[in-house]
């Protein structure tokens, strides 16, 4: 049986066994029937192996190559939840891998919709400028960054609760980056904000509930 969420942090106290991580995809690299991920998830990263054989002998010829292929196939800074056995290994710079065999339905269906999603924002999140705004290391509950646009006109900004924090509805996450005389317009809180106010007065972020969640936040210049 598969554990809850386990944190890469803590994967070396499961070797051997089956475990589950929700992670994002910091990169990724491999050629035919292997596939690398490199994830992590706030408190440290950690390697995923995905060899086809073993999805085919597992699911078959079809299942299998369609579930390898979604693995082969995503892209870096997609969140994912993704379950496998945590095998010791040398050789891999972290001292430990995940053989990954297991994506389900809904799993498959997040990631295209991800997918979707990066292809939107890619030349923001490639060209941008990256700033860290929260770590789980440090705080123990959630992660926070953003991407902005050279010329300051576009940002995204991601918040993942790694943690449900109890009693606790909501909390303010400061940006960086942004044009503080200009007005940029938040998708996802549909009204206007001055870049000043988003800097130094912060975000307000609610409504998120339960364990390895997560929010995009699109803002545009007006």
């Amino acid at each position: 049986m598969s554990k809850d969420y386990v944190s890469i942090i803590d994967v070396k106290d499961h070797v051997g066994e089956e475990v589950t991580i929700g992670a994002w995809v910091a990169n990724k690299s491999g050629k035919g029937k292997i596939a690398f991920l490199q994830l992590r998830d706030g408190t440290a990263f950690f390697q995923a192996v995905a060899f086809k054989p073993n999805f085919i002998e597992k699911f078959g010829e079809e299942e299998g190559t369609e579930k390898f292929n979604t693995i082969k196939h995503l892209n870096q800074e997609t969140s994912i939840l993704i379950t496998g056995i945590v095998k010791e290994d040398s050789r891999s710079k972290f001292g430990y891998e995940l053989d990954v065999t297991k994506l389900s339905e809904e799993e498959k269906a997040l990631i295209r919709e991800q997918t979707e999603m990066y292809h939107t924002y890619q030349l923001l999140i490639r060209n941008g400028d990256y700033y860290r705004l929260a770590s789980y290391a440090e705080n123990h509950y959630y992660d926070a960054y953003m991407v902005v646009s050279k010329d300051q006109k576009e940002a995204l900004m991601t918040f993942v609760q790694v943690l449900a924090e109890p009693n606790r509805r909501s909390r303010k996450v400061h940006l960086q980056g942004l044009d503080p005389e200009a007005v940029y317009y938040c998708d996802v809180m549909q009204r206007e904000y001055t870049g000043e106010i988003l800097m130094k007065g912060g975000l307000l972020i609610g409504d998120l509930w339960g364990d390895a969640v997560s929010r995009l936040y699109h803002f545009e210049k007006r």
